[in-house]
């Protein structure tokens, strides 16, 4: 048994004094003799009790929570990607507070992006070639509080393939829930842009932390599993939050916190096609994970990370992987930063 540190502490402070008192007074009688050595042994005992290190799980080899202990100072940076061009300046300038990007499934031309808190319920297309206007959707039943990123399920479910739009922000930790809207993909005609239109109505899907209020910008939608994915920004390390598949808008899940950052600031986060690169961005560095296919992504975090090349944003929040019809491998990634009219980066592979 482990004696409390605290209890330990306070019963050897209450006996010193006495003890002591008995060792050095004239011994009159061997009880008193008796009485002196069994308080300072008692005494001994307590203090090697408070002296023994608690026993606690292990936050790496749980089968829960791990933290993940490495140096993000000094990091390798991969040699496969490399800038390649501005592709443009953002044409629609309503978008100016581009704050998620990811890409679109049925046209390697597009890219998804969202406006931060407060625009209307709206995603914009993005055409990559040169940072032209393909239009808007609405999303009927949506909000935007402070929305923060787009995710996407590349794995479908029942033969559709789902947009996460993650109203997720929260900077003084205030809110008691955060709300994750969730549709199938909008698919358009490309001769009639740019587009000016609605989607299917959305699912929102309310989530609470286990642990109280956070501020998040990055949210992850794992096609290997569809579970849902956070890392959040504001603490002194970013934590790791999930919440299993399938989900249900009737009810409130609870996001468990799976892991924990040696870091925080992180601001935008996008996963591949086939689920082995992860990245997650700050506003002054990429950050990449590899992952093996019979891994989860919480233990992928595990290993330390590449740094991917990056040309610093104003503020740049958006990443997204892109893509080129047939393969699951990004052929390279895109990024944006705040602000009307901003630049879109092209780094290629």
């Amino acid at each position: 048994m482990v004696i409390p540190r605290p209890l330990a502490a306070g019963v050897f402070s209450f006996l010193k004094p006495y003890t002591f008192t008995l060792l050095i007074v004239p011994m009159k009688s061997k009880t008193l003799l008796s009485m002196s050595l069994s308080a300072l042994f008692f005494s001994f005992l307590l203090w090697v009790g408070s002296c023994k290190k608690e026993t606690t799980n292990d936050p790496v080899s749980g089968d829960t929570f791990r933290l993940y202990n490495y140096s993000m100072k000094g990091l390798e940076t991969r040699t496969d990607f490399a800038f390649s061009h501005e592709a443009g300046f953002l044409e629609n300038r309503s978008l100016d507070e581009c704050s998620g990007l990811v890409a679109c499934t049925y046209n390697d031309h597009w890219v998804w992006a969202a406006n931060d808190g407060g625009d209307i319920n709206r995603l914009f297309l993005v055409d990559i070639r040169n940072a032209g206007d393909a239009g808007f959707v609405r999303i009927p039943s949506a909000g935007n509080r402070d929305a923060e990123d787009l995710a996407l399920d590349w794995t479908p479910v029942n033969g559709q393939r789902f947009l996460y739009w993650g109203d997720i922000g929260d900077n003084n930790a205030v809110y008691p829930g955060l709300i994750v809207y969730r549709f199938p993909e909008p698919h358009f005609d490309t001769s009639s842009l740019p587009l000016d239109t609605s989607s299917q109505p959305c699912e929102r899907l309310t989530f609470v932390y286990e642990d109280g209020a956070r501020d998040a910008e990055s949210l992850i939608i794992d096609p290997l599993t569809h579970d849902l994915y956070i890392v959040t920004k504001r603490e002194n390390k970013a934590r790791l939050y999930a919440a299993k598949f399938p989900f249900d808008a009737q009810r409130t899940d609870t996001l468990k916190a799976l892991g924990e950052f040696p870091i925080s600031g992180f601001v935008g986060a996008d996963i591949s096609r086939d689920g082995r690169l992860i990245a997650v961005k700050t506003y002054g560095a990429i950050y990449c994970w590899d992952r093996s296919a019979d891994e989860t992504l919480e233990d992928a975090f595990l290993r330390a990370p590449k740094q991917l090349p990056y040309k610093g944003e104003v503020q740049g929040e958006s990443f997204a992987w892109l893509y080129e019809a047939g393969n699951d491998s990004p052929i390279g990634y895109a990024t944006v930063s705040e602000g009307a009219g901003a630049p879109l980066r092209i780094y290629k592979r």
